[in-house]
């Protein structure tokens, strides 16, 4: 008798315990059913107080709304997807409850659940995830309909683990709309040790859209050895800027970064772009391989001015004459008034005139005002824009003698 009184009273005693960690003695049914319910609340203290009994329920309770949730159809998710997203965020700053939300959402993926979930519970494992949830995610790199989101989750994590799983399933035998999403998302990381993996990748004649988004990775997060890969994508093309080829963009996003690193081998580069842009005329060409230019400290930045007045690309000269400070050299100054004389053309007058009011390059407020009686009415307008940006004593007195004159 005394034996199965002990046993009962242990059971009593474990009941109790258990009772005792959920609110009020609730079972994890009515929790759920309540914050069901409640969500979402009417205002914050309403709802840490439902996030605080829904967490109560722990691993199971969490798997049960998971349980809960249907495929895509007429049954809509929006409570469950509510109270799921909440309990990921309630708990992302608490470690022991993170981990054990973390560890509910593993266990969940190894249930049969439809896609559409899964890649929601993905994506709130993505959230909250650690090192710990590495392999669980990689084993969806290569699935076709979750590869998307494992991958994201896994950028998300963004540890080393994490990262080299990502180029791990790269250097794989995956289909190439797979290794889209793995290449988006080294570039979203800037992990740079996933290059000799994307290197390889673009030597294996992937589809256009692979090879465009390998070529976009690269850019951001390659080193010198990405140049002639690149380089020679960009030329396939003729340097040209393409809607659904991002070659050109890429091989000049890459010379940006190597400016920091490899002034020499840029400024070469850049050097010889901008002699192939001014034989082909192409005004974005010139203005990419000037702004590298400028970038490095031992250009000599009046040559380039220089070169680009005598161009005749007023496109070109516009965007120059912005893209650096060289109206803080007085020399350079000299020699751009120099270009503002009534045998330059319209266009190239009103390049100059407008850079001069919106840099309000002191003391040429005379020569403005020569231009304000020009009989090119863009010419006109320039001049007095600028007279009226530079707003001193003698740009105003400028602007009253031009309006006062007979015929205004």
């Amino acid at each position: 008798m005394k034996k199965y009184l002990s046993i009962l009273t242990a059971i009593l005693l474990a009941t109790g315990a258990l009772m005792a960690q959920l609110p009020q003695g609730r079972t994890s049914a009515t929790i759920i059913a309540d914050a069901l319910a409640q969500l979402p609340a009417d205002n914050q203290t309403q709802y840490n107080r439902t996030m605080t009994d829904l967490v109560s329920t722990g691993e199971q309770g969490l798997l049960d709304l998971i349980g809960r949730m249907n495929p895509p159809g007429n049954r809509s998710n929006e409570a469950l997807d509510y109270a799921i997203s909440g309990w990921t965020n309630f708990v992302a700053n608490d470690d022991a409850k993170r981990a054990l939300a973390a560890n509910a959402f593993g266990k969940a993926l190894n249930q049969s659940l439809d896609n559409e979930v899964k890649a929601f519970v993905i994506r709130q494992l993505g959230q909250i995830g650690t090192d710990n949830n590495v392999e669980t995610l990689s084993a969806f790199l290569k699935d076709s309909h979750l590869s998307a989101p494992a991958v994201q989750a896994l950028a998300s994590i963004g540890s080393e683990k994490a990262n080299q799983a990502i180029v791990a399933a790269l250097s794989g035998n995956a289909p190439d709309a797979v290794k889209f999403n793995i290449v988006n998302a080294l570039t979203q990381t800037g992990y740079s040790q996933a290059e000799p993996a994307l290197l390889s990748t673009l030597s294996q004649n992937p589809s256009a859209e692979l090879s465009n988004a390998l070529l976009t990775a690269l850019g951001s997060l390659g080193s010198r050895n990405a140049l002639i890969p690149l380089k020679n994508a960009a030329q396939k093309v003729n340097y040209s800027y393409q809607l659904n080829n991002n070659a050109t963009a890429s091989y000049l996003s890459l010379l940006k970064r190597l400016t920091h690193t490899d002034v020499k081998l840029v400024e070469k580069e850049a050097n010889g772009l901008l002699n192939f842009a001014i034989k082909q005329n192409r005004s974005d060409l010139k203005v990419a391989a000037a702004g590298l230019l400028l970038a490095i400290p031992s250009t000599d930045k009046n040559k380039l001015l220089n070169s680009a007045l005598k161009d005749g690309d007023i496109a070109y000269l516009a965007r120059l004459l912005n893209a650096y400070p060289f109206n803080n050299d007085r020399k350079a100054v000299e020699r751009i008034m120099k270009e503002l004389s009534p045998k330059a053309s319209a266009e190239k007058q009103t390049a100059i005139i407008y850079w001069l009011g919106d840099k309000k390059v002191a003391n040429t407020a005379n020569m403005l005002a020569n231009f304000a009686t020009s009989g090119n009415k863009m010419v006109q307008k320039a001049a007095i824009s600028s007279l009226a940006k530079i707003g001193n004593e003698q740009s105003d007195a400028c602007i009253s003698r031009t309006i006062e004159k007979p015929g205004r």
